[in-house]
């Protein structure tokens, strides 16, 4: 049964299949039997003694902008007010979602489900892991993701050093301040006239070197070989013989916290070293040289 608690004016009203009643008035509480239709004809009004109609399925018409003391007993109340005096409604609910429709995620989305309640679309970000693992293919890669996978995919900084002539050994040295006297003023600091730190205390990881040997014949190689620095050896102590020529070496620093591609702050120097001495200008100063090091992300064979 439909019941409409109302006092109110009947200007004109149809009964489905039934004579028009001119000026009709209901009072008390009238009851509509299921099935039944009230028809408002053409130009008539359903005026409310107080300005309201209340329907028992809680949907409230008024012309009054406030809202009109309601029992807490009664069903929830939707207050549809004209301010005007009139209100419109049309059977065209544009903005209307019916509960059955649904809501979908696709791609990296999930969540999702019916409209008859709030849903949540969540897009998850890729961890530092997955990030630099590059397999996920349901995860989104924010800016934080991206400089992970950069720093997490790089596996060493190369720097490769001419030396040549009579130079055989080497410093290199990196610096988050550009050398000034900001402490500490150096990261790395690597001697190898004396890799084992027996005379010169040194800083930081300790680079991998392999270097090449005009005059190397060993087992299995030749000049072209790449041989390793060993860990108490000058690279000058490792020549083939006293007129070699040692034309580079390539020193491998391990990425980390702090030697990474994205850390803008790192300053990179080397300077050669002869048997006796560092190279000098005419003055006696130390020349040292700005080198830039080579990303690896894939180690070399070569490697350890």
């Amino acid at each position: 049964m439909k019941k409409v608690s109302i006092f109110f004016c009947l200007c004109c009203a149809t009964a489905w299949g039934a004579t028009p009643i001119k000026d009709a008035r209901l009072t008390g509480d009238a009851t509509i039997p299921d099935g039944s239709t009230l028809t408002i004809a053409s130009g008539g009004l359903i005026v409310g003694w107080e300005n309201a109609i209340r329907f028992d399925g809680g949907v409230f018409l008024s012309s009054q902008l406030s809202m009109p003391t309601v029992p807490p007993s009664d069903p929830p109340v939707v207050m549809l007010p004209a301010a005007s005096g009139t209100l419109a409604l049309t059977s065209d609910l544009a903005s209307y979602v019916p509960s059955s429709r649904t809501i979908s995620a696709a791609g990296l989305a999930t969540g999702g489900g019916s409209l008859s309640a709030n849903r949540t679309i969540t897009v998850t970000a890729a961890n530092t892991a997955e990030a630099t693992g590059g397999t996920a293919t349901n995860r989104a890669m924010t800016p934080a993701a991206t400089r992970a996978a950069i720093d997490g995919r790089a596996k060493a900084a190369v720097f490769t050093i001419p030396l040549g002539g009579s130079y055989t050994d080497f410093e290199l040295k990196i610096s988050t301040t550009n050398f000034t006297g900001v402490s500490p003023k150096l990261y790395i600091y690597y001697h190898s006239p004396d890799p084992a730190q027996t005379s010169i205390t040194q800083y930081g990881p300790t680079p991998d070197v392999y270097f090449t040997d005009s005059g190397y014949s060993g087992t299995g190689g030749d000049h072209r070989s790449y041989r390793k620095q060993s860990a108490n050896q000058s690279i000058w102590q490792m020549r083939s013989d006293s007129n070699a020529v040692i034309p580079t070496v390539k020193a491998v620093v391990p990425v980390d916290a702090t030697v990474r591609p994205t850390n803008a702050d790192l300053v990179y120097v080397y300077c050669r070293i002869g048997a006796t001495d560092y190279e000098r200008d005419a003055a006696g100063r130390v020349i040292w040289y700005q080198v830039e090091p080579s990303w690896v992300y894939q180690l070399p064979s070569y490697l350890p």
